[in-house]
């Protein structure tokens, strides 16, 4: 993905900043905490790819605040956050 041209990696980061969106419905819904953490792991990988291949991009921003918002709010109420 890191040599796509074009388009292909600002579509891929729209659509990583979907994916943790998803994820926290999921978590929300009762996804449980192992795969919670696995996702958010895979989700973390791919920014920092993305971060390397379109510093100063908008839709990284977008991707690192996600991801960091996901990680610092609790699951439910009362629960630690998926790290």
């Amino acid at each position: 993905m890191r040599r796509a041209g074009g388009f292909a990696l600002p579509v891929y980061a729209s659509d990583k900043i979907s994916k943790v969106r998803e994820l926290r419905s999921l978590i929300h819904a009762g996804l449980e905490p192992a795969q919670a953490r696995a996702k958010l792991h895979r989700h973390r990988r791919s920014l920092d790819m993305l971060e390397n291949a379109l510093p100063a991009n908008h839709l990284v921003d977008v991707l690192r605040f996600e991801i960091e918002a996901l990680e610092r709010l609790p699951r439910t109420a009362g629960s630690a956050p998926p790290r």
